[in-house]
């Protein structure tokens, strides 16, 4: 932690997917809070789409003391949970974080139609697409509902044609750099730490600049 605040990173963000690393973020924010030199830590507990199934409590959601709702939201790859079930726990996590008036972390995978559908019915919640991986046409409508776009680290990856389209016409105010450390795009097999978060800004910063120049 003290080597991500000499990195420049001072404040973090720690994302549940269920009631275990849920509660666990929790901790780890009460180990170092307040402590000098170390970024401020803030959190989110959720019910990730992949770990959703018939009968599973969310209840934890209101037992934790978080700053946003997350990870929630769609992954339909054949191996995930059925979309229906899926469908159900989004709906039931946007509920609730319009009740507690919570952001979101949302994760969405092959789901971009889905997705903007169920937000649609949710107005009053907002957030941050994490990971964010479709066009720059999706991300209109994403941007038009109030919602955040996460760009991760595949940015760095000069071939990322794609993402890169998403920052040159999306406005920087909802561009939002994340590492999704330790599972964000790395390179030759090296493990993504939070510290990428400076090279992102720069990388960021760079593509805007020769979109505006």
């Amino acid at each position: 932690m003290r080597g991500l605040y000499a990195a420049g990173v001072d404040r973090i963000v720690i994302a549940g997917w269920d009631g275990y690393s849920s509660f666990l973020s929790e901790d780890i924010r009460k180990e170092y809070y307040g402590k000098s030199g170390f970024p401020d830590i803030k959190i989110s507990a959720g019910l990730h789409p992949s770990y959703v199934a018939h009968g599973a409590d969310t209840g934890f959601i209101k037992d934790i003391k978080a700053d946003a709702i997350g990870e929630i939201g769609l992954d339909f790859r054949k191996e995930q949970p059925e979309k229906e079930l899926q469908l159900e726990y989004f709906e039931k996590q946007l509920c609730l974080a319009k009740e507690l008036k919570l952001p979101v972390i949302v994760h969405s995978v092959n789901a971009c139609k889905a997705t903007l559908d169920v937000l649609k019915r949710h107005p009053g919640v907002n957030g941050v697409i994490h990971g964010y991986s479709y066009s720059a046409e999706a991300a209109a409508e994403f941007t038009a509902l109030g919602y955040r776009l996460g760009i991760g680290t595949i940015l760095l990856d000069r071939r990322a044609v794609k993402i890169k389209r998403v920052v040159e016409k999306v406005p920087a105010k909802y561009l939002i750099p994340e590492t999704d450390c330790p599972f964000g795009y790395g390179f030759k097999g090296q493990m993504i730490t939070p510290t990428e978060h400076v090279r992102m800004l720069e990388r960021i910063n760079s593509i805007i600049e020769k979109e505006t120049n």
